[in-house]
């Protein structure tokens, strides 16, 4: 056969379909401007000692006499990461200590607690099983390098700690990485340690006897933990933005933790509590919260984090609703419009469809209580609770109209709030034009599109939420996921018979690091909880906190 006549014949994989995250695109602004507020540590970064821990292993493999061959190093590696969770789940269960200070948030804890608790008497187990790398029940983790690679790895990294890999082997800065390895290595009975990686065998007595590695320990010894202070607090005098971020976005916790942590009615400080004390510049209590200057600015950035979260869940809810009603029509609508026209049958809505969008704003206008009030009932962030706890997969139509009025609500709120703030939507938080390119709905789009909602009706503006927002931009999110990712993560699909449901999205806060935050000082010791579980601003934290204050 001629060779212009050869005809190729290959296999086209096919898509998986995914649950996805983020279908509209509104999450990513959230998570770049927490992400810039609270850099040098992520929603997985759970405790401080890792930052020592991981750097401290690599200098201590080239220091060990261990060859520089890859089985070798990685197969030690697990067996140290699993070591180090085994020592702090240890000791916790020796002190019959729950708080947390211990084996909270270590790697691969689910696997390895069980496997605490059997080390009775004089019961042994091996590390190997489960550091191993092949595919077995007992394995803590898949990761070849278990929670260096999966967690810490790019953190690490950023902060100039390690410097990446080469070949099969990761790197420790030569200098910051070595000062904060040799400083954790004074304080532990590394070679005690290391005997137990080679010799692969752990008991009761043998993790006791290293009980100075588990992360309580850390405040023990003197230059890591000095040296770990000053790496998320940011104290030297010539500090880079990022870094000065971090500084005081810990402050502003602290600030809050001594501020609540007096009052007996009041919650645990929390990621809720904080996003909302940072929104409505009010304590949990009602009263106002006054902070010193030098912590203004760092929390008018996170209540706009705050401002973004609330655009992000509004419209996030609006997909559930749009896909919830597509399952609720009898005929497949041929466009977006068609949905809209659909809830605009419900009567709450049917009788505020024909008014003017400027007359709802005004109206709006009437009933939004002071921004410290955010436990009124018409709050934006009460609104935002209630949507948090909607069962819309389950909604007949005249609960998604109240939905959706409760949306409107919502977003009229940001508009007379952020009118009343003025300012550039992302201050000078590194959030650029073209990151945003990608995320259409952010709030710097959000000023134009407020400006053209403004010559509509109520019913007007609902269709162009449907076809713009809950229609348009969820198609092309999660056309981009299946070019760049191979994953199908669309929530109806177009087809020649009208738009076709799959699944109603559920939605959810963004986590903006502050839960890890919390944690993180108290590893280092500026939390500590009281008798009753509330987390307190121990004196070195008060020292700490004083010093962001004054600066």
């Amino acid at each position: 056969m001629p060779a212009q006549d050869e005809v190729a014949v290959g296999w086209v994989k096919a898509v998986e379909i995914a649950k996805g995250q983020d279908h509209l695109g509104s999450v990513a602004p959230c998570i770049a401007i927490y992400s810039a507020l609270l850099p040098g540590m992520t929603n997985v970064t759970d405790r401080a000692r890792y930052y020592s821990f991981y750097p401290w292993f690599l200098w201590k493999y080239g220091q060990s006499g261990e060859p520089l061959e890859s089985t070798r190093f990685h197969e030690l590696f697990r067996r140290a990461d699993c070591l180090f969770t085994l020592i702090a789940e240890h000791h916790g269960m020796e002190s019959a200590d729950n708080s947390g200070s211990h084996g909270g948030g270590m790697v691969g804890g689910r696997k390895l607690i069980p496997a605490v608790s059997a080390l009775t008497g004089n019961k042994t187990l091996k590390l190997s099983t489960f550091a191993t790398q092949e595919d077995e029940p007992a394995r803590y983790f898949q990761n070849r390098l278990g929670g260096l690679g999966q967690y810490y790895l790019g953190t690490l990294e950023g902060l100039g700690i390690l410097t990446g890999r080469n070949n099969d082997f990761v790197q420790y800065d030569g200098t910051f990485g070595r000062e904060i390895a040799q400083h954790f290595d004074a304080g532990v009975p590394a070679n005690e340690f290391w005997a137990t990686l080679t010799k692969d065998t752990i008991s009761a007595k043998v993790l006791s006897a290293l009980t100075a590695f588990c992360p309580c320990q850390l405040s023990k010894n003197a230059p890591e933990h000095s040296w770990l202070a000053d790496l998320f607090l940011g104290r030297s005098s010539d500090l880079d933005t990022s870094t000065e971020r971090r500084r005081r976005s810990l402050g502003l916790i602290l600030h809050l933790t001594r501020e609540t942590a007096t009052d007996p009615d009041a919650a645990a400080i929390d990621v809720d509590a904080f996003r909302n004390a940072c929104y409505s510049k009010t304590l949990p209590n009602g009263q106002v919260w006054t902070i010193p200057e030098s912590l203004l600015e760092i929390r008018d950035h996170w209540a706009l984090y705050q401002r973004n979260e609330i655009l992000s869940i509004s419209v996030q809810a609006l997909l559930s609703v749009f896909v919830r009603a597509l399952e609720l029509m009898a005929n497949a609508p041929a466009t977006a419009h068609g949905v809209a026209r659909f809830l605009l049958t419900a009567p709450k809505l049917r009788r505020i469809a024909k008014i003017s969008w400027v007359q709802f704003l005004a109206d709006r206008k009437k009933t939004l209580p002071p921004l410290n009030d955010f436990q009124g009932p018409t709050h934006e962030l009460r609104l935002i609770k209630g949507l948090l706890e909607l069962k819309t997969a389950a909604s007949q139509l005249s609960e998604l109209a109240s939905t959706l009025q409760d949306i409107l609500s919502i977003v009229a709120a940001l508009i007379l709030r952020t009118a009343a703030s003025g300012g550039p939507p992302y201050s000078d938080l590194p959030i650029t034009e073209t990151f945003l390119t990608d995320y259409p709905i952010n709030l710097a789009t959000f000023e134009h599109t407020k400006a053209l909602w403004r010559g509509m009706d109520v019913g007007q503006v609902v269709e162009w939420l449907m076809h713009e927002w809950a229609c348009e931009t969820h198609l092309r999110i999660a056309l981009g996921k299946l070019r760049m990712e191979h994953n199908d993560t669309f929530r109806f699909y177009p087809t020649e018979s009208g738009l076709k449901p799959y699944q109603v999205p559920p939605f959810a806060h963004s986590n903006p690091r502050v839960r890890n935050a919390l944690q993180i000082l108290r590893d280092i010791g500026a939390l500590k909880a009281d008798t009753n579980g509330r987390p307190q601003v121990t004196p070195r934290g008060r020292i700490w906190l004083e010093e962001v204050c004054r600066s």
